[in-house]
């Protein structure tokens, strides 16, 4: 009918009955006259007419305009029907129906989508055709939910739909049914479905069901629900879950099955979560090993953002060893609370009814700690105020050793370091008014101080002899007294209690001295505060133990100051080198002046004789009876000088105006030493040295990043087998001029990585002609004599992509041998100690490869080159299984020495469908 012009008769009767069967009324977009736009019963080729838009019939429920096109558009009058056809789309709300042919049923408001058949032929001359296919596969699109099938309906007015033949997506999952039928907003009712995650034409593996109900968002019900592999059944149950929600959601935790050599079969993580609220979540679990017994654990969680969060686990095991059956538990929580801006309190605690628990059923790193822990801590601090306190109780119990310490209490109040002479303030009284500004401030505003107190209360049971009295050691025939024995009682059970407190203050400064020079001059002092204070009585020939208590105080204090400079140079493009070159030079030096505290006239150490004049001089504040962090007291002056330079070797390349600048550092130097004046002997400390550098990028063939450390520590006098001699080194009498120290130890550290994008580049072999490895299991080989075109309305080959997309083959060659990437990172170590004459010497690699692009193996390798013996080995294997994924990490050596692999979907919803099978030592691991 293109170019004919129809009767005007004919064109006035279609109008007429159009309106009076209230037909919807015509909204040409195109260019196209009103007459022309709707003929009764014929069709209208798409070079006539593009697009339309019908606005709803009146009172029937659709309140918008309904948009449409097609190639060829056909309306029944009689029958209120609109037929596209070729390319149809229909647009209505957030609602998008694509087919190859759509009905639309003005009266009931109901689209039928539905695909064109067409010949499909067998070779490329078009000459033979081959079979009927189907185009225009419906597609059905809104508010996120995505349709293919085989006839799709929806009613515009209830804006449900139903599907049969469909195929849609949620999530990372693909779901397959004869009919999709929407339930509800958030319901979707599936007869005779499938489910998989995985996106391959034809699934490695699906769920199947006679009904499936999807409660989009949060879960799919499946029931009688069977797993196959490819087209194989493998596993049936009478319902199965999966879950679609995000983020915490309840439900029953998926058990492991399997077999161990050392404790039989088990069923291991058999248990429940439940999602409380928003802010709390509990979870709860439980093992049976078939020779161990059960094991159980729970735990408890809560938070609330910015104000608290805290945790409570209970743990317990069921043990039959034999013919005894024990019964253990352990409980530990934790909580944090914001009480406001100023306050936080912090609790934690736990408890083991036995102290061989932790190393029948814990963790390696609680199995290698050993130790309970409790603990209160209490922080405040004031606004616009520099200082801060904290109140802390805790009890620490030694599973191992059977002993326990608790503080009760522990108080801290500290003040920031702040000026000593602050500038002035801004003045109160005057509104708005602002602090005075020094443009050059005085000297003395570069004086800080700090200071803090703690006050401490500590009660031990270390199941150690309470020490009653001491046997001094007797004059040797070499005139040196011999070692003293000290005398203890017969009580382990004893409680020891240490109390008092621990002042600290300092006074610093920061200073330039002559624009070049940072001299930082400092006192610091410690003064402690106790009830108690040692003091030894001479009775017969031994001193007896009688501590005397009152109110005592020792405090000790020391001077001192650095100084530092730097100092640069530079080499321009030396020799042509197209490189710049910088040398830092970092010299410092420093003094510290402490006095004796051991002389009488301070009153901290006293002298108890013997009748036979033998005598014994001790210190009445002792470290191991003072509070934490109180120490001993200082013996001997001590003016001390230290000494160190460093150096620092730098390189820059390229041109900044190019942004090829690349800046890197050569090499770092540094070396220290230290000299106390009032030394009787030895006054000079040891030398030592360290030695670092590192060459970034490719150093030669598969080499790169090279880095070297070297540390060493030297001796300015003669060593007498493990003592030092008052004579310098090079003072010997076979001394070298190249070697005027003596070196007491020394360590290497070299590191490199040997990296190659294939085998045979590293090798250097050419991959051309090279045997190729196999072909991976999960290629898709194109099938060059197919005899069957590619059909669109295949139900497990459409999926939600285009048939042109689905046609193409699997990209890239099969892998060559010769290709594979390769990584191995070394590192060569060793200790030299020449003093006790030891050497302790390692290597180590991790070799990172992947034989295919879909197995990837790390391998981990030290080896003892002492002992010449391997330390430690670990393998683990990836094998990419398309929506599978296979691991397999294996430890044939070291701690615990044992296999682990699992193999399973990487769906996170579906992480709980795997297979797993474990081998080893402990049940804190793998069997």
């Amino acid at each position: 009918m293109t170019g004919r012009l129809l009767p005007v008769v004919w064109l006035v009767a279609a109008g007429i009955a159009l309106w009076t069967c209230s037909a919807p009324a015509q909204s040409v977009t195109g260019d196209l006259a009103a007459p022309e736009s709707h003929r009764a019963l014929d069709s209208i080729p798409a070079d006539t007419l593009i697009n339309d838009s019908l606005p709803p019939p009146r009172d029937e429920g659709v309140d918008t305009l309904v948009n449409y096109s097609a190639d060829v558009i056909d309306f029944d009058v009689l029958r209120r029907v609109t037929v596209l056809s070729g390319n149809a789309t229909i647009t209505y709300k957030d609602m998008t129906l694509e087919a190859g042919q759509i009905e639309v049923d003005w009266d009931r408001q109901l689209l039928t989508a539905a695909a064109l058949s067409d010949t499909g032929f067998l070779d490329t001359g078009r000459t033979m055709i081959d079979t009927i296919i189907q185009r225009g596969r419906p597609h059905f699109t809104q508010a996120g939910d995505d349709f293919f099938g085989e006839e799709i309906a929806y009613n515009m007015k209830t804006r449900y739909g139903r599907v049969r033949g469909g195929v849609t997506t949620y999530e990372d999952g693909f779901y397959y049914g004869e009919q999709f039928k929407r339930l509800s907003p958030d319901v979707i009712s599936v007869q005779d479905g499938s489910f998989t995650t995985c996106d391959d034409d034809t699934p490695h593996y699906h769920f199947e069901a006679k009904r499936l109900k999807v409660m989009v968002g949060r879960r799919v019900v499946a029931r009688p629900v069977i797993l196959y592999m490819e087209d194989v059944p493998c596993l049936a149950a009478p319902y199965g879950i999966f879950p679609q929600q995000h983020g915490r959601t309840s439900g029953i935790l998926i058990p492991t099955f399997g077999e161990s050599a050392s404790q039989g079969r088990f069923l291991r993580d058999l248990g429940y979560y439940w999602a409380i609220s928003d802010y709390m979540d509990t979870q709860a679990s439980i093992d049976y090993y078939e020779r161990f017994g059960i094991l159980g654990r729970g735990g408890w969680r809560y938070t609330k953002r910015y104000v608290l969060d805290g945790d409570a686990r209970f743990d317990f095991n069921t043990q039959r060893q034999g013919s005894q059956h024990r019964r253990d538990y352990s409980i530990a929580a934790h909580h944090n609370h914001v009480l406001d801006r100023n306050t936080r309190l912090a609790l934690s605690g736990a408890y083991a009814s036995s102290r061989t628990y932790v190393q029948n059923v814990g963790s390696v790193q609680d199995q290698l700690n050993q130790q309970l822990q409790s603990n209160v801590t209490l922080g405040k601090s004031w606004d616009n105020s520099p200082w801060t306190m904290n109140v802390n109780v805790n009890y620490t119990q030694y599973l191992n050793l059977d002993t326990w310490n608790t503080t009760l209490p522990a108080i801290s109040l500290s003040h920031r370091s702040g000026q000593l002479f602050p500038p002035p303030k801004a003045p109160h009284n005057i509104r708005g008014a602002a602090a005075p500004r020094e443009t050059n401030p005085p000297w003395y505003r570069a004086f800080s101080w700090t200071y803090s107190v703690a006050a401490r209360n500590e009660l031990a049971m270390p199941k150690q002899l309470r020490e009653e009295g001491l046997m001094l050691g007797l004059i040797g025939l070499d005139g040196r007294p011999r070692a003293n024995l000290s005398l203890r009682g017969d009580d382990s059970t004893t409680v020891y209690q240490k109390d008092g407190l621990v002042h600290r203050g300092g006074l610093s400064a920061n200073a330039k001295l002559f624009k070049y020079f940072n001299f930082n001059p400092r006192i610091n002092a410690v003064s402690l505060w106790t009830r108690r204070a040692v003091r030894y009585l001479a009775d017969g020939k031994q001193l007896d133990r009688a501590d005397e208590y009152g109110a005592f105080h020792r405090t000790t204090f020391d001077v001192g100051g650095s100084m530092t400079t730097k100092l640069y140079g530079l080499a321009q493009n030396p020799l042509g080198m197209g490189a710049s070159f910088r040398h830092v030079m970092t010299p410092s030096v420093g003094f510290t002046y402490r006095p004796d505290f051991s002389d009488e006239a301070w009153g901290y150490f006293e002298t108890a004789t013997l009748p036979d004049g033998r005598s014994h001089t001790y210190d009445r504040f002792p470290s191991s009876e003072n509070i934490s962090g109180a120490g001993g007291t200082s013996q001997g002056l001590s003016e001390r000088f230290s000494f160190d330079v460093g150096h620092l070797f730098q390189m820059k390349t390229g041109d900044p105006e190019l942004e090829t600048e690349k800046k890197f550092d050569l090499l770092s130097w540094n070396m220290g030493t230290g000299a106390d004046v009032k030394r009787d002997s030895l006054r000079w400390d040891n030398l030592g040295m360290s030695f670092r550098t590192s060459v970034p990028g490719t150093i030669i063939g598969p080499m790169q990043n090279v880095s070297l450390d070297v540390t060493t520590s030297h001796s300015f006098y003669e060593g007498a087998g493990s003592r030092r001699v008052r004579r310098f080194f090079w003072e010997r009498d076979d001394a070298k001029w190249y070697a005027p120290l003596d070196l007491l130890s020394a360590s290497m550290d070299v590191g490199f990585t040997l990296q190659a994008p294939s085998l045979g580049e590293w090798v250097g072999v050419s991959d051309r002609g090279a045997p190729s490895a196999l072909d991976d299991t999960l290629a898709v080989v194109p099938e060059e004599s197919a005899t069957e075109p590619f059909n669109p309305a295949d139900l497990r080959g459409q999926r939600s992509r285009p048939a042109e997309e689905m046609r193409l083959p699997a990209t890239g060659a099969p892998s060559q041998l010769y290709q594979m990437p390769l990584s191995i990172a070394v590192n060569l170590r060793q200790n030299r100690d020449y003093v006790g004459h030891s050497t302790t010497s390692s290597m180590s690699a991790r070799a990172t490869f992947s034989l295919t692009p879909k197995w990837d193996i790390n391998f981990d390798y030290t080896f003892d080159l002492d002992r010449k013996e391997v330390r430690n080995t670990n393998v683990f294997v990836t094998r990419d299984l398309h929506c599978w994924e296979a691991t397999f990490s294996w430890s044939p050596l070291g701690y615990r020495p044992g296999y682990f692999l699992r193999i399973g979907l990487k769906s996170p919803q579906l992480r709980d469908v795997k297979i797993e099978r474990h081998r080893g030592a402990g049940l804190g691991g793998y069997f």
